[in-house]
Order: structure tokens, then C-alpha cells, then sequence
């Protein structure tokens, strides 16, 4: 039997691995030392103790896992943009501004000013994704104005104003 001295803060499945009994044979490092009565000891509670282990004890062997690869998907992806989206936001939400023309051209746009893309499917490769971290929070990019205010006019063509001067605006 060897010896193993116990250093402060170890526990017992420090002393395990340190020993090569591995996690798989605490309790067998626990039978071999009798005055650890339980898996939770408190190894501090006789500072300087040694431990007796088995040097030629073969542990088994770890079972071989062997993983399956995983079939490669498609670096195509799509995004369709939304009301009050510019090219803009599209291409941070995809490739990055930096990508911005092969986007444009991929795509078939017709310039950079165009505004109406409301429900227009652009295609991209995650490959030519500049940004991964901004990409992978799937943050959804909307600086064109959503809400158009409708104000209430009077029978002269004026807008109706309310008693701090603001329009009355209508809510649908």
C-alpha cells in the first residue's frame, strides 16, 4: 500500500483522481481508509492525515464513446424584412454593413435608397456572417419610422388641435 498525504481543501474525489482510482472508485479508496466514514467527510477535519491506496490497482478503462457526426446543413439562410426596415438593417441582421453590395446584388436590388422592402426575402451564407456574435442574438433591426400619425382634420382641411396645441391624433 502507498501513501498519500492530504493537503488542505482536498476531498475525496481529489484524492480519488490524484491516486488514478478515478471518480468510478471513491467508495473502494473509502473501504481501503477507515476513518473516512462517509463520501462527504470532512478530509480538514485532521489536517496532515495520509491515505492508503492500492499503487496497482487497475482501474477499468473508461468506455470509448464514439459520436456520430452530424449531418452538415446548409450555410443558406434567409431573412424577411419588415415594415420600416432599410438595406441597412437587413445587413446588419445577416452578412454586416461591410457586405453590404454583394447582399444588394445577391439579391437583386435595385439601389441603395430603395425603401420599400416590406415582405422581400433576402437570401444569405452564415459563411459570409461578419458579425457571429451580433448574428447569433437573432436581434431584429428597425430604424425606418413603423408608425405613421394620422391627425384628425376639420372641415376646412386644419387639423384639430387639442388645448396645448398638439394635433388629436387618431388610434386604430
Amino acid at each position: 500500500m502507498a501513501e498519500l498525504k492530504i493537503l488542505y481543501n482536498q476531498d475525496i474525489f481529489d484524492l480519488a483522481n490524484k491516486t488514478g482510482y478515478s471518480i468510478d472508485n471513491v467508495y473502494k479508496l473509502i473501504g481501503e481508509n477507515s476513518f473516512i466514514t462517509s463520501i462527504d467527510y470532512d478530509l480538514n477535519a485532521n489536517p496532515g492525515q495520509s491515505i492508503e491506496y492500492d499503487p496497482a490497482f487497475k482501474k477499468n478503462q473508461p468506455q470509448i464513446l464514439f459520436q456520430k457526426a452530424s449531418a452538415v446543413s446548409s450555410p443558406s439562410r434567409q431573412i424577411k424584412a419588415k415594415e420600416g426596415q432599410s438595406i441597412f438593417d437587413i445587413a446588419l441582421m445577416s452578412v454586416g454593413v461591410e457586405k453590404l453590395m454583394a447582399l444588394i446584388k445577391s439579391n437583386n436590388i435595385a439601389n441603395i435608397d430603395i425603401t420599400e422592402l416590406e415582405g422581400k426575402i433576402f437570401n444569405f451564407s452564415v459563411t459570409d456572417v461578419k458579425d457571429k456574435g451580433f448574428y447569433n442574438r437573432k436581434l431584429e433591426i428597425t430604424t425606418g419610422d413603423l408608425f405613421k400619425d394620422q391627425y384628425l382634420l376639420a372641415e376646412d382641411g386644419g387639423f384639430l388641435l387639442q388645448e396645448n396645441g398638439e394635433k388629436i391624433i387618431l388610434e386604430f
